[in-house]
């Protein structure tokens, strides 16, 4: 493969201070801010393709197709290869 067809892998993740990953909705959600949401609407407008583990993309796929108060976030979301 040529070196300009490879393409960086970003991995963007939440952990807690003591690692946990799961269960966002007790210690990472709480937190969210108008930072937060810019920074990850910028990663998401410079992203080519998503890479998510299994219950994510189970999550993501349920939800995102029907989002309709986030037209742009939910067509980018919906559009991106995965």
């Amino acid at each position: 493969m040529k070196e300009g067809n490879l393409r960086k892998v970003v991995a963007s993740t939440n952990v807690a201070l003591d690692g946990v990953m799961e269960a966002p909705d007790r210690w990472f959600f709480p937190f969210w801010s108008e930072e937060l949401s810019r920074s990850g609407h910028e990663e998401l407008l410079a992203s080519g393709a998503l890479l998510f583990g299994r219950v994510t993309y189970k999550e993501f796929a349920e939800f995102w197709p029907t989002a309709a108060n986030e037209p742009e976030i939910a067509g980018r979301m919906n559009g991106l290869p995965k």
